[in-house]
């Protein structure tokens, strides 16, 4: 077998991701928890799942949490919402609780989402005081 530099490449970060895999099995940490919701292990997973390839501890096709659906967001319960009323700004999952985050910040309606977010995600809460 002839082993071309892109060969050599691949092995190297195969490799690298086993040993990485490796090096989270053992923390006992919370990082899994508060970065995307997700350990290494599942974000490979999710990334190849997707069609993307991992490679230099990225994904190609990115990690983002699949699109919210009419079907999908119909079917959530109203706690699921910080207006549960109106079934405004969705917080189910860590990745549309950060973007309610975002788009109510600047807004009358700030004070309101933060304290839902934080109260279902004090992880967040954490993060925030830390500037992140």
């Amino acid at each position: 077998m002839k082993l071309t530099p892109n060969k050599f490449k691949k092995i190297i970060q195969e490799e690298l991701e086993k040993m990485m895999l490796k090096v989270e099995t053992f923390d006992t940490g919370t990082a899994g928890d508060e970065v995307g919701g997700m350990t290494l292990q599942q974000k490979i997973k999710h990334c190849k799942d997707n069609g993307g390839e991992w490679e230099a501890g990225q994904c190609s096709k990115g990690l983002e949490e699949k699109k919210l659906t009419s079907k999908a967001r119909n079917a959530l319960p109203d706690s699921d919402f910080v207006y549960p009323g109106e079934r405004k700004y969705p917080i189910h999952d860590l990745s549309h609780a950060k973007n309610a985050l975002s788009r109510a910040s600047g807004t009358s309606e700030e004070e309101k989402v933060d304290a839902a977010v934080y109260k279902k995600y004090p992880s967040l809460k954490k993060n925030k005081k830390k500037g992140k």
